[in-house]
């Protein structure tokens, strides 16, 4: 395990109590409601909003450590996900939702703006 220093900490994660010193370990289970940091990857115009864990909005941007969870999205519009069936860092998924829910993102509709795209680190 090594510690690393993350800049935001999504909602999804509240319950879990978490500082932004995180302890981290190499292996990820590919399961819903795992908790993950990710790096985020782009920089996007529309769909770049995030709940932090005090219910304030806060933008995220290319290079941001973000920790979020895995998890299943299903929407009428932009973006739907599941949650592959191996994780290992370095893998490349996306944030689909405002608290930070992360899974490998299906379009169901065509948009013009995607969900940003994160790499994953490492679990916590």
């Amino acid at each position: 395990m090594r510690t690393v220093v993350v800049d935001k900490i999504a909602s999804v994660t509240q319950a879990c109590g978490l500082s932004h010193e995180i302890r981290i370990a190499t292996d990820i289970p590919s399961e819903e409601g795992v908790v993950v940091v990710v790096e985020i990857l782009n920089n996007k115009s529309s769909y770049n909003t995030l709940e932090l864990t005090s219910g304030r909005m806060a933008k995220v941007a290319r290079g941001d450590v973000v920790v979020g969870a895995l998890g299943h999205r299903k929407a009428l519009f932009g973006y739907s996900g599941h949650i592959p069936t191996a994780l290992k860092p370095g893998d490349v998924i996306q944030m689909l939702n405002i608290g930070a829910s992360s899974a490998s993102a299906t379009p169901r509709r065509r948009t013009r703006a995607s969900r940003s795209t994160a790499k994953s680190w490492v679990r916590y």
